[in-house]
């Protein structure tokens, strides 16, 4: 069993560590909230929705040229296993966390996924011991509903009230030329009241969901193109609405605008002192009489 970096505590915002590697071995790399990479990345927080003062950010796949891991075993420290609330997984990796220290009993699998509250989201809070992450490229959309709470309780109260339903919808075949995903109906069968709608949330980074209010994905029947803004963002009104049917497709408009932000970032930062190279001061002429003298 590989132990992962995330037994270390999580001591400083400004910090990731590499899986594998202590912290004496000084692999720690400048934190940063884009999780929009390839690298796998894997945040998880204990005792509330990110609480910064008790949670681990680690790379189980390593960062830049490191290999993608095997899928092997990865067990959270013994003072947070059974306390996690919260977490985030980045990256072209599906993880999957379990209810023991020996990925045996599987809770649930996540791919450039986030959750703030396990226990209003499938109760699974307080319940991961250990994971495990395979390198996949594969592209989806998070795709969730919300019914039976106000837009301005959705956010003030972490999508407690209600019900809530979420799947995980993979994008076209080929998604960078614009194919779009299945078309998923949805009824009141799959635990949401689909007249009674108030909030639609895309939480994967680089995606696009469009959401009818009957079933089909009829284009006359569209009613939200909603794009996911960064990492992932909420539509939401004062009055529900009827969904029926939703389907996805790859937005790279999410991550131009992330290349452009991390570029600026990149460009706001202090420039490397560059020593001049003496030119060369030798003038044609001299050259030209330098070769007539040893000729």
């Amino acid at each position: 069993m590989h132990i992962s970096t995330l037994v270390y505590r999580y001591i400083a915002p400004a910090i990731v560590l590499y899986s594998g590697l202590s912290m004496a071995d000084s692999a720690l790399i400048p934190n940063s909230d884009d999780w929009s990479g390839t690298d796998c990345r894997v945040g998880l927080w204990a005792f509330g929705n990110y609480n910064s003062d008790d949670g681990f950010r680690g790379g189980p796949s390593g960062f830049e040229d490191k290999p993608p891991t095997d899928g092997s075993c990865q067990f959270v420290n013994t003072e947070y296993a059974n306390n996690i609330e919260s977490f985030k997984v980045g990256g072209d990796c599906d993880c999957t966390f379990y209810d023991d220290d020996k990925c045996q009993v599987g809770l649930f699998s996540a791919h450039r996924r986030w959750d703030g509250s396990l226990k209003n989201n499938g109760g699974n809070d307080n319940k991961i011991e250990s994971y495990s992450c395979r390198y996949s490229p594969g592209a989806s959309c998070a795709v969730s509903l919300w019914s039976g709470c106000g837009g301005a309780a959705l956010f003030a109260s972490e999508y407690t009230c209600g019900s809530h339903w979420e799947k995980d919808i993979l994008f076209g075949k080929d998604p960078a030329k614009g194919e779009e995903s299945d078309c998923f109906d949805i009824t009141n069968d799959d635990g949401v009241a689909i007249d009674r709608i108030s909030g639609v949330g895309v939480s994967n980074f680089g995606c696009g969901c469009k959401v009818y209010d009957m079933p089909g994905c009829l284009d006359e029947n569209q009613i939200m193109d909603f794009r996911a803004p960064n990492q992932g963002g909420i539509a939401f009104g004062k009055h529900s609405m009827t969904v029926q049917s939703v389907k996805c497709y790859f937005n790279p408009a999410t991550i131009r605008q992330a290349q452009a932000e991390l570029a600026e970032q990149e460009a706001e930062k202090p420039k490397k002192f560059k020593p001049k190279v003496a030119r060369r001061t030798t003038s044609r002429v001299a050259r030209r009489s330098s070769a007539q003298i040893a000729s």
